[in-house]
């Protein structure tokens, strides 16, 4: 281009020209067709730079285009990894979910008078893939604890100290425990009363370090023994169990969900309130008050994802949660002498208009209970997200009839007054 404009100006301007001018001052002709001459090469020389600036612009544009599509290629791998490690992570959770299940039917059906290391080591061993041994080992009070099926000795002053699950392997301060450990072992403290009643022990695969969901499903076999070893110790103080059994779980709750600490207390409370405002028998007032003090249990078995989630969940995440009652029904019926708090727990959710979870269920055919526990729920969950009781009772008053009893919120807005007044 830089040629071609050089030779375009040595024309313009070049003696010959210039000569050729001075030969034409007398003819006209000559001079315009002269004139001519230099404007045609003017304007070419301004075509070709135009020309030149939309090539570069071409080029320009060519490579951003190009880049662009390299960002939008780069940009829907991520989005397709980040798609394909969610659908993991989903899978992992529902295999997760399903093994915790398989866990609860195994103890519903486990047949009583059984060897507790025969059905570990037939039932429960096989949903482990890396576990060599799956034992319980009694705490009998010895100096220390003798495994014999793994041929160790674990010095018994330092498993009695033990409060949470501890993996112990090839590290140096696992001699506390042992001098040589060949591989690693997950222990997990049992206990029914003040004192550890026994370990649920698990032995790996050499070089295999168990992972959450192994511990998780560790926790739950673990306590599951505890409960059995409970309901054997005090089978006999049915009344004291089913309080202690209902404590631990709503302790597990507030653990695993921070937010629900002293939710299901207050709830309790309340419902208490209005059941005896109803003159319910001394055992229906039981039943209300430890139904109260679980009815959000099923939430242990929920994505924590949804639990910890900040603002307005997701259709997808709305149906999974709307799952938590069910869940709880189904824990709960685990236990014959909580059959009947399972029922009512099932169905704290349900509307009075029929528009609730899960059933559906309409009007009075909803239990009484349930219908006491979902007004006291709503008014505690509107009192800790910020309302006061002015607002929160205009709340439940705006849904007289549609979300709940009509006749049982008039009691409660009693309750909630007279507790004022005192």
């Amino acid at each position: 281009m830089k040629r071609l404009l050089s030779s375009l100006a040595f024309l313009l301007y070049s003696p010959v020209v210039f000569g050729q001018a001075e030969q034409t001052r007398e003819n006209p002709t000559d001079l315009i067709f002269l004139i001519l001459f230099i404007g045609l090469g003017l304007l070419l020389i301004a075509l070709l730079l135009k020309i030149s600036k939309q090539r570069k612009l071409t080029r320009f544009l060519e490579k951003r285009l190009k880049k662009t599509e390299e960002e939008n290629s780069d940009l829907k791998a991520g989005r397709e990894k980040a798609a394909q490690r969610g659908a993991e992570l989903e899978a992992d959770k529902k295999q997760m979910r399903n093994k915790l299940e398989s866990v609860q039917r195994f103890f519903e059906n486990a047949p009583r008078g059984v060897d507790m290391n025969t059905l570990l080591d037939n039932h429960l061993k096989p949903l482990f893939q890396n576990i060599e041994v799956l034992f319980f080992e009694r705490n009998t009070g010895e100096k220390d604890l003798q495994l014999q099926k793994l041929k160790i000795t674990l010095n018994k002053r330092k498993l009695r100290s033990l409060e949470n699950p501890t993996i112990i392997g090839q590290d140096p301060a696992d001699q506390a425990f042992q001098e040589d450990i060949p591989f690693n072992i997950a222990i997990l403290p049992i206990k029914a009363s003040e004192n550890n009643t026994g370990f649920l022990i698990a032995a790996f695969e050499k070089g295999h370090m168990p992972g959450k969901g192994e511990m998780a499903l560790l926790k739950g076999v673990a306590e599951y023994i505890a409960a059995l070893n409970a309901r054997s110790l005090y089978q006999h103080y049915q009344e004291r169990f089913q309080k202690n059994l209902i404590l631990y779980l709503v302790r597990i709750l507030e653990l695993y969900d921070e937010s629900t600490k002293g939710h299901s207390e207050r709830v309790a409370k309340l419902s208490v309130a209005v059941a005896e405002k109803l003159k319910f028998e001394r055992n229906v007032i039981v039943k209300t008050y430890w139904a109260s003090l679980v009815h959000d249990i099923g939430k242990l078995l929920l994505p924590m994802t949804i639990l910890y989630k900040k603002g307005r969940m997701t259709a997808t995440e709305f149906e999974i949660f709307k799952e938590h009652p069910d869940i709880g029904r189904k824990i709960l019926k685990t236990s014959d002498e909580m059959s009947e708090i399972a029922e009512i727990v099932g169905h704290h959710h349900e509307r009075y208009d029929g528009r609730g979870y899960p059933g559906g269920l309409r009007g009075k055919t909803i239990p009484v209970i349930s219908r006491i526990i979902a007004i006291a729920d709503a008014y505690d969950n509107l009192i800790h997200k910020g309302y006061d009781k002015e607002e929160s009772l205009e709340r439940l008053q705006s849904s007289s009839g549609a979300a709940f009893d009509p006749e049982l919120l008039v009691l409660f807005f009693e309750v909630i007054e007279e507790r004022v007044d005192n």
